[in-house]
């Protein structure tokens, strides 16, 4: 996940050293749009695929189950991937529109018109790039539930250096600032989807048997009962991530400098935000795929494990930040003004960073026992109800600036840890193994914010008369299962 804000930050370094205010605000403000309208949701709906994937995957890995039965599940592996990415596809309408006014918009909040305009320009350069990232994230989602992840990973990797290459020639030295930025991130994302989609195809035989196909007519059905385990996961990430962007459009109100240090902020946090959440996707799969298993034991300890990693990186990254502040600060600015308020704001910044990266790896445990409605809920109330109030009277009425904005949102992350860990710890997870172990027998994935899988899709299970203990499962028409028949050898 490092690499994914590791192209923004580069091209903050790039837009940073022209030495213009206005257009790292302008720039800054156009990723805040793009993470806020874009990233936000469709790295939530793609959550959806972290759950449905790797149970299906799981069930498809146990030699237990019939061979027909594991075909099945491998296909709705690839099923359950068309049906992300078409979702993502969609949302994409309402996203466009708002891109196209958003300078409009912009200037209706009291933003800085030239900065509006700028940011206005960016992200309607950015729409092919916003909607190849959002494919690719599908893709990522797709290849970790299956602990796939090299693929993503080298192609990031490759991409990050072309970025970075592209990012000189157009904003360095091209000098076309905020559309060669845009031009840059285009390229490299589009990169992205088609050589990850590749690779995908090259290894369909061996890796990927009966889960990679066309889009069919099983891809635009039962896209309601989708949502309703990808809307919740959506809303828990994205009322955090709307919270932590409407900051800039608070500082905005401070000044222009003000919100070029909010910039570089940002994409500090963002950046190594990046870090928990790349370990959250682990967590989730891991904790799901042996909840599915009823491996109790083996799920709670990874998702101990996943914290206790996430806890000693984030306070070695602490550790650093504190001690070079200049040099760091610096990489992306050179005005001295900026310098100073990044360093009058970092005390409370690194209490932030540290409960921050607590409740990102927290997040993937709640995708994996499926209670992210509850973490939705959750996550409102302690950014939206307790965090922002406090935040602004910092803020403004306190008079303590950007510091008092973070300070705001640094006691409502710290309660947001405690309830996570209540979310987590609280619930039976034996019960939460139980169903989730019989949804997958019965040849459907459930999860608690899905439980009308199992009225729809459902089979019809008649025991022997004869005795023998053999049971014969009639499965009901199902246009994810295109009215095939299961058969699945179950006796003991």
């Amino acid at each position: 996940m490092i690499f994914y804000m590791a192209v923004q930050l580069i091209n903050t370094y790039f837009i940073g050293h022209t030495n213009d205010a206005t257009l790292i605000a302008g720039v800054g403000m156009g990723n805040m749009l793009i993470n806020v309208l874009a990233f936000a949701v469709m790295q939530g709906l793609n959550g959806a695929l972290e759950t449905l994937i790797s149970q299906s995957y799981g069930a498809s890995q146990n030699a237990e189950n019939g061979e027909r039965y594991r075909k099945k599940m491998r296909q709705m592996c690839g099923t359950f991937y068309n049906r992300g990415r078409y979702v993502v596809t969609v949302i994409m309408v309402p996203i466009v529109l708002i891109f196209v006014y958003s300078d409009k918009i912009l200037i209706a909040i009291k933003q800085d018109p030239e900065v509006s305009r700028i940011a206005r320009r960016y992200v309607t350069i950015m729409i092919p790039g916003v909607w190849s990232m959002g494919q690719f994230d599908a893709t990522k989602k797709f290849l970790s539930s299956q602990y796939k992840n090299r693929i993503p990973v080298w192609v990031q990797l490759g991409t990050t250096i072309i970025h970075l290459a592209l990012s000189s020639l157009f904003v360095d030295q091209l000098k076309m600032r905020e559309t060669g930025a845009a031009l840059a991130m285009n390229v490299t994302y589009i990169l992205n989807m088609l050589i990850s989609d590749a690779c995908i195809r090259l290894k369909q035989r061996t890796d990927f048997e009966d889960m990679v196909f066309w889009y069919d007519s099983s891809v635009y059905t039962d896209i309601g009962t989708y949502l309703k385990i990808g809307v919740p996961g959506m809303l828990m990430l994205c009322f955090e991530w709307w919270a932590f962007e409407l900051l800039a459009i608070f500082t905005g109100l401070l000044g222009v400098e003000q919100l070029a240090a909010e910039v570089v902020i940002i994409q500090m946090v963002t950046f190594i935000f990046m870090l928990p959440l790349g370990i959250s996707y682990s967590a989730s799969a891991l904790t799901g795929n042996y909840l599915g298993e009823g491996k109790i034991d083996l799920a709670k300890r990874f998702a101990s494990l996943a914290v206790g990693l996430d806890v000693l990186l984030t306070t070695i990254i602490v550790a650093i930040l504190g001690t070079f502040t200049d040099p760091i600060s610096q990489l992306f600015t050179q005005e001295e003004n900026v310098i100073a308020i990044i360093k009058q704001t970092l005390w409370v910044l690194l209490i932030y960073i540290w409960f921050d990266t607590i409740h990102g790896v927290q997040s993937g445990i709640i995708r994996g026992l499926g209670r992210q409605a509850y973490g939705s809920v959750y996550t409102l109330f302690c950014y939206y109800i307790l965090g922002m109030p406090l935040a602004l009277v910092l803020a403004f009425t306190a008079k303590m600036g950007i510091a008092g904005l973070w300070s705001g949102f640094s006691i409502a992350c710290i309660i947001l840890d405690v309830g996570f860990a209540m979310i987590i710890s609280c619930p039976n997870w034996h019960e939460i193994a139980q169903k989730m172990r019989k949804a997958i027998e019965q040849g459907r994935p459930q999860t608690p914010e899905a439980s009308n899988y199992r009225k729809n899709y459902m089979p019809k299970v008649r025991s022997s008369d004869h005795g023998q203990g053999e049971k014969l499962i009639q499965q009901e028409d199902s246009p994810d299962f295109n009215r095939a028949q299961k058969l699945n050898n179950l006796e003991n």
